[in-house]
């Protein structure tokens, strides 16, 4: 399980937070608006999984925003790295592994579960990283990323 978690997490990492952020930030330049845009492409990447597209746009924009402050503020993608793998670990055990990760008819019990309070808890998280980024950027008048 943790090799499938490191996997994901480093491949994803890479590509959305470290080639597309950064692409996207000297495109824009904006870190903000980046974030954004490789965040939503990151949301689309996973609506193969067999839940009602909107709870997984909702849930992995969380988690992608999460990721992309999470690096912005760290000035590091080892960290969003980090954060990608202990989240995926942690679903993984939780699910009961890949076999286990979804429910009847395709829907985790958790969607309205554990699902919706994940998708809560990171989307609050977000939001006060994403806050704490802006502050950071005032008071030290430098961009961040």
């Amino acid at each position: 399980m943790a090799f499938f978690a490191a996997l994901a997490a480093i491949h994803e990492e890479v590509l959305f937070r470290g080639v597309l952020q950064r692409a996207f930030t000297v495109v824009t330049a904006s870190v903000f608006v980046a974030a954004f845009a490789q965040t939503a492409l990151f949301s689309m990447a996973h609506l193969s999984v067999p839940l009602p597209p909107l709870a997984i746009v909702a849930y992995y924009f969380a988690t992608g925003l999460w990721y992309s402050v999470v690096r912005n503020y760290t000035a590091t993608l080892w960290s969003s790295v980090g954060a990608h793998f202990g989240h995926d670990l942690a679903a993984l055990v939780v699910q009961g592994g890949l076999a286990g990760s979804y429910a009847v008819d395709g829907y985790p019990e958790a969607a309205g579960g554990i699902f919706g309070v994940a998708t809560f808890a990171f989307a609050a998280l977000t939001l006060i990283m994403f806050l704490m980024v802006i502050r950071r950027k005032h008071e030290t008048n430098t961009p961040v990323g």
